[in-house]
């Protein structure tokens, strides 16, 4: 059992879960942010996943999941690991067993998931919390002794809850935020190793994607500058029909345009 699943598993009582409950106004406040947010939630991920020693102690975006059930929809906010996002769309492993849906269960892989339709994302490297937008907003309808317990179970540092992290490090070096470290720091990696198999600079993958898409999703420009240097070719099309410059202006890289444009 995980992590994630020791905090949000299956809850001894059920409790009734709703669009309503989820979505007051401080909670569809929070999940707009994360929505809004969630680039940097995948720029992180897109770099744990080419780490060798992995630096993610927790990695998971939170999602709705609905079932009719006796004439009623009821719905339930539950996490996803293990993710993939091509762009449009978020993969991930449910980590949560539900109180009320029979539809879907712990351990279930869910593909397709629009990630205009999450409401929230959490990261932390072992220590402090980036994300995590609906907890920081729970936590401050808590007392103290309560936000106290729950920050102890999680044994994570969630701050003061009014100013939420967006990048590992921001505090320290908040131009973390407009650049990852590892991007500056791998693009000579990138480089040889294009040197040494330049045709992967235009190798697609079963969705049509080749590295310069995954790098524009991901918003790494030292990335890009590289790939596009060793002869990618920013007009090819994925799947969709979309271009490096068509994702990196839809999920909010603008820094990007000038450069596949």
């Amino acid at each position: 059992m995980g992590f994630f699943d020791k905090l949000f598993g299956k809850k001894s009582k059920p409790e009734p879960v709703s669009f309503a409950r989820e979505d007051d106004e401080d909670m569809h406040r929070a999940s707009v942010q994360a929505r809004d947010t969630f680039k940097y939630f995948w720029r992180e991920y897109y770099w744990e996943q080419r780490r060798i020693v992995k630096g993610l102690s927790h990695a998971a975006v939170k999602a709705p999941f609905w079932q009719e059930i006796d004439g009623s929809v009821e719905t339930e906010h539950m996490w996803l690991e293990d993710l993939a996002f091509d762009g449009e769309n978020i993969s991930g492993t449910l980590i949560n067993s539900p109180n009320i849906l029979t539809n879907i269960q712990a351990g279930e892989r869910i593909n397709g998931l629009p990630c205009r339709e999450i409401t929230d994302w959490l990261m932390a490297d072992g220590k402090k919390v980036c994300g995590g937008f609906t907890v920081q907003a729970l936590r401050r309808q808590m007392g103290d002794e309560e936000r106290a317990a729950h920050d102890r179970a999680w044994g994570l540092d969630f701050g003061d809850g009014q100013t939420v992290l967006l990048a590992i490090g921001q505090e320290e070096h908040p131009e973390y935020l407009d650049q990852h470290p590892a991007d500056t720091n791998m693009s000579s990696g990138l480089r040889d190793h294009l040197r040494k198999h330049p045709e992967d600079a235009a190798a697609a993958d079963e969705n049509g994607q080749t590295m310069l898409h995954h790098a524009a999703i991901a918003g790494n420009a030292e990335s890009v500058r590289v790939l596009l240097a060793m002869g990618a070719v920013p007009q090819q099309r994925d799947a969709r029909g979309k271009t490096a410059a068509d994702y990196a202006r839809e999920i909010g890289w603008p820094q990007l345009l000038p450069l596949l444009l």
